[in-house]
């Protein structure tokens, strides 16, 4: 005969087992969602007003305002000589046209960057939606 004392622990592990397996039933979704749109709406396409601030604050030379266009933690240091490098950029202009929604929150646009004294370089640059709006997380040069 199971005692009193043990009987407790063990009703308290069947409540606790019955509750998972209820909430994972009624959570259950048997449909597939692998393509399925996403519910929150996104920021859209890249606007011109948008690519124009993006450029204007990655090449500004302020380091807060490099912080504003760049998908980059408050706490992550960044570097005095990236934030100059990036300045040295004579003009970086985003084709809008060639926005790409990703899905996920994720994004390509092409752009076109002169240094000084150097040809235009085509650069794919990736982009990652930020509390509703578009902010770089990444660049490369086209292929």
């Amino acid at each position: 005969m199971i005692s009193g004392k043990a009987v407790m622990p063990i009703v308290a592990v069947v409540v606790v087992v019955a509750t998972v397996v209820l909430i994972i039933l009624l959570n259950w979704d048997d449909t597939p969602t692998a393509g399925a749109p996403s519910a929150s709406p996104g920021p859209g396409p890249l606007t011109s007003v948008e690519a124009s601030r993006l450029a204007d604050d990655v090449t500004s030379g302020d380091e807060q305002r490099v912080r504003a266009a760049m998908a980059v933690s408050p706490e992550q240091s960044l570097a005095a000589d990236a934030v100059s490098g990036l300045a040295a950029i004579e003009t970086m202009t985003f084709d809008v046209r060639t926005f790409r929604d990703l899905g996920d929150g994720i994004a390509e646009v092409a752009a076109q960057v002169v240094l000084p004294g150097a040809k235009p370089v085509a650069w794919k640059v990736r982009l990652v939606r930020v509390r509703q709006q578009w902010l770089i997380s990444s660049t490369e040069p086209a292929k």
